[in-house]
């Protein structure tokens, strides 16, 4: 009979995942730069993961009057390597951008609601946000926190990262290592007189 192939689907959020172009874990932040949504303590946060894990990068994605400010504090706290503002960024990169996130972070001081935490738990991102969002409400499943305690919202990033290494699938080279043995496995096979 004829020998069909059938290629496994994979869905957008898996290739994106996929593409994550290094392996440090993301943990992101996305909404604007001003004071009520939390990004100085998402900084001040990051330090505190850092001095437990040093392979995770911290992206705060948005525009507002904190930019250079915040950006001069990611300097000063010494972390600046691992921190990256991508400015403004469109829906497509939002969601690029949150499938390949590990942990999603909302410390917010004040939320009526917040629109990228529900996005972000549509990608499956496991999400650290602070006690006073109005998300908070919504998804149980989050880890809630006081928006000020950085201590606990650092501890809960660190938390979830243990629980990504656990259920992380194999990175994709080992497959390809994989695929390379079974060809070589074949060839000495074919190889072989009959």
């Amino acid at each position: 009979g004829k020998i069909s192939v059938v290629h496994n689907g994979i869905s957008p959020i898996e290739a994106y995942r996929r593409s994550k172009p290094f392996l440090d874990h993301l943990v992101v932040f996305l909404g604007r730069m001003t004071r009520q949504k939390g990004p100085s303590h998402f900084l001040e946060i990051a330090l505190k993961v850092l001095s437990q894990n040093q392979n995770v990068r911290f992206v705060l994605a948005g525009t507002g009057d904190q930019l250079q400010a915040l950006m001069a504090k990611s300097i000063r706290l010494g972390i600046a390597d691992r921190c990256h503002f991508t400015g403004f960024l469109g829906r497509e990169k939002i969601h690029n951008l949150l499938s390949m996130a590990d942990v999603y972070c909302m410390p917010s001081v004040s939320e009526p609601f917040g629109l990228s935490a529900l996005e972000a738990a549509q990608f499956g991102v496991p999400a650290v946000i602070s006690k006073q969002s109005g998300a908070a409400e919504i998804l149980t499943e989050a880890e809630t926190v006081d928006a000020f305690d950085t201590e606990q919202m650092a501890r809960g990033i660190l938390k979830q990262l243990d629980v990504d290494i656990l259920v992380k699938p194999l990175p994709i080279r080992d497959w390809e290592d994989v695929a390379s043995d079974v060809v070589a496995l074949y060839e000495s096979l074919l190889q072989r007189p009959t």
